[in-house]
């Protein structure tokens, strides 16, 4: 968001363009970048590479890209306005932050679950341990 703020439009789109696939959005139409989202994003369960919930944090930069490309065109030719764009951005950060937080108490959540188990395994271990062969 810097660079944008600087108001360096094509330092922002080489940094964009290593968010989830929104490279598409560089290269193809919209139909086409929605075509490999969906099909990343709405696949069953069962399948091994792209199933359900693999990806989760998607973020759609396609209109972004799309206006910053045409800034781009005009960059230095004049004082660009860039609110709207760094204002979508943010938004953006913030989302993803949000999802980050989510992740992490997720998996802190996931892994005092796997120790605990994993505690209950030594147990009874222990315990059988204990019975076969006595104290």
């Amino acid at each position: 968001m810097d660079c944008l703020e600087a108001g360096n439009i094509r330092q922002c789109l080489e940094y964009v363009y290593s968010i989830d696939n929104n490279r598409y959005a560089f290269e193809f139409d919209r139909e086409v970048f929605d075509y490999f989202t969906g099909y990343v994003l709405d696949q069953p369960a069962d399948r091994l590479k792209w199933g359900t919930g693999r990806i989760i944090h998607h973020e759609n930069l396609f209109r972004l890209v799309e206006k910053l490309k045409k800034r781009a065109e005009n960059e230095g030719q004049e004082v660009q306005n860039l609110e709207e764009q760094l204002k979508e951005l943010t938004a953006v950060a913030e989302s993803q932050a949000a999802c980050y937080r989510d992740d992490l108490r997720y998996m802190t959540e996931a892994s005092k679950k796997i120790g605990l188990l994993l505690e209950e395994c030594r147990e009874m271990a222990r315990s059988e341990e204990i019975q076969t062969y006595g104290e």
